[in-house]
């Protein structure tokens, strides 16, 4: 309920009212044992009655989730952890919940990376969204074997949502959620500015595809065909700041002089540079040398 009624707040725009419904969770949380909850479940319950544990993993999971909406990914990650102190076992609800948080304040980093790692340890669930964050952590640290690693597990839960492996330049998220196409999206975008010889071999656009229907007919005057296309247009251009075409049908496309740019801007900042910037320089240096070498002679 107070994970629902801070969403809500967050749609309408009323931020003001989020961290004291975070506050009533946390005095919630504390308070309560489940035991009020099973006894008003055992009698409406069409399922076997949930353990006492069981619904206080579901509050705390929602705790979570709650803390992620409000942007206090800290908050979530210390809930998480002080679950064992309670007496809890973190289950997939937990635990998709902080890695969600995480993702969702931007924080793809090694404490990310440690709390996928542990779903193959415990033998838990990931979400598609755990698989997600996995990879793009892994793509933000250039370890494109992970990438590949955690895009075939999550391959094997959702066969449908995502064709198109992370080393082509093409991806069909047309069965992916909104949020899962945006993330997938970013996580193709970040392998290919960020691998020399990937973007070596891809000389054409990057494409998106957002529809596998004959979408012609819908296209609206801004040339959408659908709200994923729409959504997942905007996540480029404004959420990541990139160039990128959607007037083509079903598609939307980045090109490969805007994946270029995006190549240079990460070398420039890793304080690298990328092959065709060393070869630039090369020609600008050769052109001094022959311009000063002609003033010599004159």
């Amino acid at each position: 309920l107070y994970e629902a009624a801070i969403s809500a707040s967050e749609v309408m725009g009323a931020e003001a009212w989020m961290p004291v419904l975070k506050q009533e969770i946390f005095e919630a949380l504390s308070k309560s044992d489940g035991s009020e909850a099973i006894a008003t479940m055992s009698c409406a319950w069409p399922q076997p009655t949930p353990t006492q544990e069981e619904l206080r993993l579901r509050d705390f999971a929602a705790g979570i989730r709650a803390c992620g909406r409000c942007g206090d990914w800290q908050q979530a990650l210390a809930m998480f952890e002080a679950l064992p102190a309670r007496g809890l076992s973190p289950d997939s609800g937990c635990s998709n919940a902080a890695v969600w948080a995480l993702a969702r304040a931007g924080i793809f980093d090694d404490s990310l990376l440690s709390l996928a790692g542990q779903f193959k340890q415990t033998g838990l669930e990931p979400d598609s969204m755990t698989y997600l964050s996995a990879m793009l952590a892994s793509a933000l640290k250039d370890d494109f074997e992970a990438v590949k690693t955690f895009y075939d597990e999550y391959c094997e839960s959702y066969p449908r949502w995502w064709d198109g492996i992370p080393d082509k330049s093409s991806i069909d998220v047309t069965h992916m959620p909104p949020q899962d196409a945006a993330m997938a999206t970013r996580i193709l975008v970040e392998v290919m500015r960020r691998h020399p010889k990937l973007r070596r071999m891809k000389q054409g656009p990057l494409t998106i595809r957002t529809s596998d229907e004959d979408v012609e007919r819908n296209v609206d005057a801004k040339g959408f065909d659908s709200n994923l296309k729409r959504y997942v247009h905007e996540y480029l251009t404004q959420d990541l700041k990139i160039d990128a075409n959607h007037l083509a049908a079903g598609v939307v496309l980045i090109a490969n002089s805007e994946v270029r740019r995006l190549a240079d801007e990460t070398a420039e900042a890793l304080g690298v540079r990328t092959k065709r910037q060393k070869k630039t320089a090369l020609l600008e240096k050769a052109e001094a040398m022959a311009y000063q070498s002609d003033w010599e002679d004159d």
